[in-house]
């Protein structure tokens, strides 16, 4: 039941619109599965980062994200605003091959959108609070956790299955203005954040 109650809760985190979830279907409508696999296997990978310093070094992690919050939500607000003008400025480009430096790219691209807000720290660190006092075991904690990786990893890759379906055949001004819209996305996460920081 509690390995249900994980992959549910990853799948239902999936689709919140969020920068990861955009970048899904930017690169999906290009490589579909492919890129999904990318980019989730960055994702899951700072989850998994974000994990062991909640079970590891819970009350140290915690300690030290309150008291660096304002650097870290700047550094995180920061990175998304170059990355969201990168975007805009990068040439679309139709690759139909999808090499070992494309994977490197998407799954690098995956861990920093999804590692570079402190508040998906804090979120695992509820969810393990609560799993606690629910009164479930450390072997039941990691059961959940880890079906929860896997609905991540798995909503994810459907996520930019389908947008290859149904985004691959913007073509023009519609193109462009997904493109736009996708990198005004991140750098308004990023002003966010940076917002975040300074209030």
């Amino acid at each position: 039941m509690i390995f249900i109650k994980g992959l549910f809760y990853g799948i239902g985190v999936s689709f919140l619109l969020g920068t990861v979830f955009f970048a899904l279907l930017k690169y999906g409508r290009v490589w579909g599965s492919k890129a999904g696999m990318a980019i989730a296997s960055g994702v899951v990978f700072s989850d998994l980062v974000f994990i062991g310093l909640v079970l590891v070094f819970r009350d140290v992690s915690e300690s030290f994200i309150s008291e660096s919050e304002q650097l870290l939500y700047s550094f995180g607000g920061i990175l998304l605003i170059f990355l969201g003008i990168g975007q805009w400025v990068a040439k679309e480009k139709e690759e139909k091959s999808y090499s070992a430096k494309n994977v490197l790219q998407l799954i690098s691209l995956g861990f920093i959108l999804n590692i570079s807000n402190p508040v998906n720290f804090f979120i695992w660190l509820g969810i393990q609070s609560s799993l606690t006092l629910q009164g479930y075991t450390i072997g039941l904690q990691l059961v959940f956790l880890s079906a929860s990786l896997l609905g991540i990893f798995i909503a994810e890759v459907t996520i930019a299955a389908i947008s290859k379906h149904l985004l691959r055949a913007l073509q023009g001004l519609f193109l462009r203005i997904f493109k736009t819209v996708v990198a005004l996305l991140f750098v308004g996460s990023g002003v966010f954040l940076l917002l975040k920081a300074v209030l």
